[in-house]
């Protein structure tokens, strides 16, 4: 994916995730951070949305810079009292793939940690089937061109979901 696609689906993402600090009002009208602590800092927010780019898009191979993103809160059927925080790719009112953890939260803030945790997964996965530097270097041939992905990243746990694909 090239800098220009990367960097529209960062600023979209960007919008969805919680800031580092939400500045308030506390119960003595002290003005501190009222939101969650979900992030240690801004670089640690900018890693996790990055993160998300390369599970969203397998790595680069699924284009996803027409797409808008949301950030939704559910309750899975037959536990009410749980959500489950899921980033969603929309086109044209769709929603079209989703990122979804199996964990979920007794509130929004768990659920979206649990969300954090499953693209932390989900990105090891992808970079541990990536070879190192040494191996790329005496598999690639000057002039080559590779037409299909790497079998990791056809498997169905690894990435964004796609709308009707069966896990």
């Amino acid at each position: 994916m090239g800098n220009v696609q990367s960097g529209l689906v960062y600023r979209k993402l960007a919008k969805e995730i919680p800031p580092v600090k939400t500045m308030g009002h506390d119960d003595n009208w002290n003005y501190t951070n009222v939101g969650w602590k979900v992030f240690e800092d801004d670089r640690d927010r900018e890693q996790f949305i990055c993160s998300l780019i390369t599970v969203a898009t397998s790595n680069g191979l699924t284009k996803l810079d027409d797409h808008d993103f949301k950030l939704l809160y559910a309750r899975r059927e037959g536990n009410e009292e749980r959500l489950v925080a899921r980033i969603v790719a929309i086109k044209e009112g769709v929603i079209r793939a989703k990122i979804e953890p199996e964990m979920d939260g007794v509130n929004q803030e768990e659920a979206f940690k649990a969300l954090r945790k499953d693209v932390e997964v989900k990105l090891d996965r992808i970079l541990q089937a990536i070879p190192d530097r040494d191996e790329a270097g005496s598999l690639s041939v000057a002039g080559s061109s590779r037409t299909e992905a790497p079998p990791a990243y056809n498997s169905p746990d690894v990435g964004i979901a796609s709308r009707g694909a069966k896990k």
